[in-house]
């Protein structure tokens, strides 16, 4: 019983550390894209969508499983 839990335990938080690394790295690129983006003074609407749809992306190929 107690192998288990700890088996459990040790994967979860691999899991949330894998989550919490992967949303900061998104952030990250996101913030890096959002800025390259306004520098090619793009309409700000489209800056907003795109900088959100990447960052959806990235965060979908952060919590799907390879």
């Amino acid at each position: 019983m107690t192998e288990t839990v700890s088996e459990y335990g040790l994967n979860i938080l691999a899991a949330i550390v894998i989550f919490v690394v992967g949303r900061m790295l998104a952030n990250f690129i996101t913030t890096r894209i959002r800025k390259i983006i306004e520098a090619k003074q793009v309409e700000p609407s489209l800056i907003g969508f795109a900088s959100s749809m990447l960052h959806a992306s990235l965060l979908v190929i952060v919590v799907t499983p390879l």
